[in-house]
């Protein structure tokens, strides 16, 4: 998890206050100049208790659906290589050192993205890096996020930030497995399970990388966002009268935290669980498309964006700012929810219908969403569609079908689903995947995913993977 100190901006007799995320207003103070994030999105906190259990990004929205953004050629402009044999040659003398180096860390070339001068660069700040204390490896396997993310003119700042990261195994804040300092740039693993290996930890050292990956890859930060009178404003357009009663706008639990779970899933856990959360990031991108959901969790204006997706379905500033602080509400159960509180599910219709039209009861991956956030929605608002009611799914029900589904793919040798299935969307396509009940005695065949490759009209099973992962070795 991340850990935040967002310094609010009310000055009590010569004292800073700092104030709850989701809460209080705040007056201007001179000091909240120097608070702005440059370098990072400030020091965050966050902690690793089981969300089941416990209940900073791009100028404008691609338009409509599309395929993931194809950062590989944005990056390099073409070339006649047949023009200038010496360039054809250190190209592929370059490729041949970058796959020779990749087949050394058991890493694939299809991780590569045929970024080969990118991965030589990063392999070589990673390696030179002597604070990874035995984890370089598993920063290494994140080069496939890196080479489909990392934009050319962020290079410098994120090759500065590999620089300065740090990996340590100490007491995290709270009974968490690990918790990501970003002021700091620092991971904690806790040292109670830091000496063993075992899936739950392969899936906790990429999340808490994920965060580190969500404070450096998007470049500086862009400033903090505010809840005004006189609408929601950047710091740096507030007059002085926007100062009086401001609430700071911030996505940092359901989509920092959410995110990480996200990605972690997506490129190497191989399923949706965790926060549950993460839905909100599934239905964003089975309404707008990969690219979309990217920026989001990528980029460095994440609050902005999602409050723009917000601004063009309709929403006033109030129904922004309640939907911002139900959402880190769900998040945290410590964030207290707003008076007016509105449910995911309710924004995700009205994001739907706004995009893609009214049929969204007839989408069986849609509804499939949907019946995952029920699911784990404890003590929420009532749905402002009422039609919702009756035809969602509770948790037991979603249990009992991911059990029966499972039955059909299971020989007998296989660990059995630990949670519910969620919707998994691979290039485009939707399928259903769930995290697997693992033995305590760490074994490297074990499968910790089950993925279906489900046809949602007709209830049956095309195929299955039960996925296994290659887990990096720890040094030392």
């Amino acid at each position: 998890m991340i850990r935040f100190r967002r310094s609010r901006c009310t000055i009590l007799a010569g004292v800073l206050v700092i104030s709850i995320l989701a809460g209080a207003g705040c007056s201007r103070s001179e000091t909240t100049k120097k608070e702005r994030r440059n370098s990072d999105k400030n020091k965050t906190e966050e902690t690793d208790i089981d969300p089941e259990e416990t209940s900073d990004k791009a100028e404008e929205l691609p338009d409509g659906e599309s395929e993931e953004e194809n950062t590989t050629e944005d990056r390099k402009e073409p070339t006649d290589a047949a023009s200038d044999p010496t360039e054809e040659k250190s190209g592929n003398s370059e490729k041949e050192e970058a796959l020779a180096l990749a087949e050394s860390l058991n890493i694939k070339e299809e991780d590569l993205r045929g970024e080969y001068a990118l991965f030589l660069k990063y392999a070589d700040h990673v390696q030179k890096n002597g604070n990874l204390n035995g984890y370089e490896n598993y920063i290494l396997r994140l080069f496939p996020v890196v080479a489909d993310h990392l934009r050319p003119e962020n290079e410098d700042f994120f090759f500065d930030r590999i620089d300065s990261l740090r990996f340590e195994v100490g007491e995290t804040a709270t009974p968490s497995g690990g918790e990501y300092y970003s002021y700091d740039n620092k991971v904690i693993i806790n040292e109670l399970g830091s000496q063993k290996m075992h899936a739950s930890d392969y899936s906790l050292f990429f999340h808490e990388l994920m965060h580190f990956i969500d404070f450096s890859i998007g470049g500086y930060q862009t400033d903090y966002i505010y809840y005004t009178k006189n609408g929601i404003k950047y710091m740096q357009e507030m007059t002085e009268e926007d100062w009086d009663g401001c609430i700071l706008m911030d996505t940092s639990s359901f989509i920092t935290e959410g995110g990480a779970d996200y990605y972690d899933g997506k490129y190497f856990r191989k399923n949706m669980e965790g926060y549950y959360v993460t839905s909100i990031l599934t239905g964003i991108e089975w309404i707008y498309g990969r690219d979309v959901v990217d920026e989001l969790f990528f980029s460095s204006d994440s609050d902005m964006l999602f409050i723009r997706l917000l601004q063009e379905i309709g929403y006033t500033d109030q129904q922004i700012l309640n939907t911002y602080r139900s959402f880190n509400s769900y998040t945290y159960s410590y964030y207290d929810r707003p008076d007016d509180p509105v449910r995911i599910e309710d924004v995700l219709i009205d994001m739907y219908e706004y995009k893609k039209g009214p049929s969204w009861k007839e989408d069986q991956a849609f509804m499939q969403i949907l019946n995952e956030i029920n699911a784990w929605t404890i003590d929420g608002a009532e749905l402002a569609h009422e039609e919702l009611d009756g035809m969602l799914l509770s948790y037991p029900q979603m249990e009992e079908w991911t059990k029966s589904l499972a039955a059909k793919t299971n020989s007998g040798n296989e660990p059995e689903p630990l949670r519910i299935l969620k919707l998994f969307i691979v290039d485009g396509k939707p399928n259903l995947a769930v995290d697997l009940n693992v033995s305590i005695d760490f074994n490297r065949e074990e499968p910790i995913s089950l993925i279906l490759d489900y046809d949602f009209e007709t209830g049956e099973i095309r195929s299955f993977e039960y996925f296994v992962p290659d887990y990096p070795e720890l040094k030392g």
